[in-house]
């Protein structure tokens, strides 16, 4: 007679969980395995590294020297390029560091906030102990002139680690801004915020259309000084003289022309007479027509004729002085 209320032993549940059980165990193993095992691979790698110390390769931006050759240089000044790789092997750490995993962050976070890049850029560890740095380099755009000082900018308005004594850069200037350069709560400048003022935006964007004509060269900057209060935005020129070009690009004052009537203005100033100023000290292209103000030109002829009228009289009192004697 059969036994009942149990169920017959299944075999094949049990080899079932079993072999669960054992993969389960192998895996493990390895993970443990690879754990502890990094260990002895770092510090064999860190005694390797004091023999071959870890070297930093940036990969610099470039551009074309010439457009007939293929030869490319950076843009980078030599000052701050060897700023950044002091900084990069500053984060590294010492030799014993050198190959472990944190180290590559440390590269990563501190030249991801150098405000050199769009974004933190890619760090990798190539043979030899080299250490190589590559990602998206920020476009630099114009410098900010303020308080004796030139802060070099990006296109997206945010600072970059350029700063200069006035006059000592070859970019185009934003001349004195309402605001000052971004800074952390540290008191440090903030490369990852952009310049707050619509001073600085709307200078950027006249820039970006200036800088695409023929006679790009010939702009020097943009004079922001008064730009809070009426509005108007002034072309500084090479020759030292001013273009008012007046409101922005993207929003033109009323009672101006539009931007593309401006543009056409400075074109044929440039097509008569070879320059965007047509020799003035200032000239008005917000205008249906141009407008040229020659009241500093005039003050100039001024005192060129007192002066000559000053000789005049003065030779005349020596020819009288001679005649008595």
């Amino acid at each position: 007679m059969a036994k009942t209320g149990s169920a017959p032993f299944s075999w094949s549940a049990f080899f079932t969980a079993l072999a669960s059980f054992s993969l389960f165990a192998l895996l493990l193993g390895v993970v443990i395995a690879l754990v502890v095992g990094l260990r002895p691979l770092e510090k064999r790698a860190a005694e390797l590294s004091a023999k071959t110390p870890a070297t930093i390769d940036i990969r610099w931006p470039e551009v074309p020297t010439t457009q007939r050759t293929n030869q490319r240089v950076t843009w980078v000044p030599q000052e701050e390029r060897e700023q950044l790789v002091s900084l990069a092997q500053s984060a590294m750490g010492a030799n014993a560091d050198q190959f472990s995993m944190d180290a590559l962050e440390r590269v990563g976070k501190a030249m991801g906030a150098s405000g050199w890049f769009t974004q933190p850029p890619t760090i990798r560890r190539e043979v030899g102990g080299k250490i190589v740095v590559e990602g998206f380099w920020r476009v630099p755009a114009a410098v900010v002139r303020r308080d004796g000082m030139e802060q070099l900018i990006s296109w997206e308005g945010k600072p970059m680690p350029l700063l200069k004594p006035a006059g000592q850069t070859n970019f185009p200037v934003i001349d004195s801004p309402t605001l000052g350069t971004p800074k952390t709560t540290t008191g440090e400048v903030d490369h990852m915020t952009a310049w707050s003022g619509e001073d600085i935006a709307a200078s950027l964007e006249l820039l970006q259309v200036l800088l695409r004509q023929t006679w790009a060269k010939q702009v020097a900057g943009i004079d922001v000084t008064n730009f809070a209060k009426d509005r108007i935005l002034i072309i500084s020129t090479t020759y030292g003289t001013k273009v008012v070009w007046g409101g922005r690009v993207s929003k033109p004052a009323l009672g101006e022309v539009s931007s593309a009537q401006k543009l056409a203005h400075m074109n044929q100033l440039f097509q008569q007479h070879q320059r965007i100023d047509a020799g003035y000290p200032m000239i008005y292209v917000n205008n249906n027509k141009l407008q040229f103000d020659i009241s500093a030109t005039a003050d100039a002829l001024a005192k060129a004729q007192e002066l000559l009228a000053s000789d005049v009289e003065g030779e005349r009192a020596t020819a009288q002085g001679g005649d008595r004697r």
